[in-house]
């Protein structure tokens, strides 16, 4: 009897014992900001994805900034020597070397498995303050909008939120076909931009979904 207590005993702490181990070598999660002081550490970080392209080696070049607009507008860049499957906009997390290239920081991912997309861009709703308050941070970037439609034009309509202090451009396909309305509420999908000939930010959408009715182009 005193044998398997014994038994018992030292499976438990075995598993224990691995457990420590799982938790101390998992990479640590590092704000952005905080890169420049962990050169040639193994890290975890989260960020938007704002550009990104392949090398003439065939790896890929990814650069992402902060989420939360809370925090300073730090961004990093990641090299993954594969490509990834991975669009402007999207909510990532990396895991690699820090390492300073050509007097940048970066962080080296091995594989495509270390890049993961937290949440497509698609299933992240920006809400019309943030863009007033970081315009320069989203442009360029896929988003998607809600608002209220406030005035409509022959090829755009006007979007507001729900207290009317935030109001978005929103530039409609050619081949748009759907009546909109004064009032309607919708989500829009696009790019979100800058008109530097009118000096105003605008969504070109790609698709423009209300409750009875939606487009795609």
């Amino acid at each position: 009897m005193k044998l398997n207590h014994i038994i018992i005993i030292l499976a438990l702490a075995g598993i224990s014992i691995l457990y420590f181990l799982t938790t101390i070598s998992q990479p640590a999660m590092m704000p952005l900001s905080e890169i420049p002081n962990h050169e040639g550490k193994l890290v975890s970080i989260t960020g938007i994805v704002n550009r990104y392209y392949l090398t003439s080696v065939g790896g890929q070049i990814i650069e992402v900034h902060n989420q939360n607009l809370t925090e300073n507008n730090a961004s990093v860049t990641i090299f993954s020597q594969e490509t990834t499957p991975i669009e402007y906009g999207d909510y990532i997390k990396a895991t690699g070397k820090i390492q300073k290239y050509q007097g940048a920081w970066e962080v080296v991912v091995e594989n495509a498995q270390d890049v993961v997309v937290l949440q497509h861009w698609r299933n992240i709703t920006v809400p019309l303050w943030q863009l007033a308050n970081a315009a320069t941070k989203f442009t360029g970037l896929n988003i998607v909008v809600d608002g209220t439609i406030d005035s409509v034009g022959k090829d755009d309509v006007v979007l507001k939120d729900q207290e009317g202090k935030h109001h978005l451009i929103v530039q409609l396909p050619s081949s748009f076909t759907i009546s909109l309305n004064k009032g309607d509420y919708v989500s829009v999908c696009g790019v979100f931009t800058c008109d530097e000939k009118n000096m105003q930010y605008l969504v070109k959408a790609t698709n423009i979904s209300t409750a009875q009715t939606s487009f795609s182009g």
